[in-house]
């Protein structure tokens, strides 16, 4: 889409690197779940603050849709952030970010596009808060090793969420 005619390729282990070859643009892709990075390296220094709208229709161009529910920010003044929240998609659901750049005179200068589509494969029993609460209490944490190393004496749970994550083949 972005007319690009000749392009370098590195493939690294679940990643592929995109380059233009006389020119300053940069695309990173995983495979894992088909999120990506992409640049112009080259042209841009002077980034804006601009409005969604502007966005959504730049993006367009790029072949990312946001949906309507998207929350819009910018922090920085620099970084806009579309954030999607299990939005339904037909038979699929959207989650995640989308982080641009942008500069007035030539548009969009890079994308962080951590927005996947998620697609229903099976349903799997979720335990109930109480069990959960009893293994924390016993000792089973993700990410343990931080409980291992600094050892509080005490933890007080302020709350209970499901979330998902992405495992090493590509499923949430």
């Amino acid at each position: 889409n972005l007319g690009v005619s000749q392009v370098d390729v590195t493939i690294y282990n679940d990643e592929v690197y995109l380059r233009e070859a006389q020119g300053n643009q940069i695309l990173e892709v995983y495979y894992q779940d088909g999120h990506y990075s992409y640049a112009n390296l080259g042209m841009c220094r002077d980034f804006v603050q601009t409005d969604a709208q502007t966005l959504r229709n730049a993006l367009l161009e790029y072949g990312i849709e946001i949906p309507d529910s998207a929350v819009f920010s910018c922090s920085d003044g620099i970084t806009h952030c579309f954030r999607v929240e299990q939005h339904p998609a037909g038979d699929s659901l959207l989650d995640g970010t989308v982080a641009v750049r942008y500069e007035e005179s030539i548009g969009i200068c890079s994308i962080d596009n951590s927005l996947v589509s998620v697609t229903y494969y099976g349903s799997e029993t979720v335990i109930p808060e109480k069990e959960a609460v009893r293994r924390v209490t016993a000792g089973n944490l993700a990410n343990g090793e931080w409980f291992e190393r600094n050892r509080p004496e005490q933890l007080e749970i302020r709350s209970c969420e499901l979330s998902y994550q992405v495992d090493t083949k590509g499923f949430y």
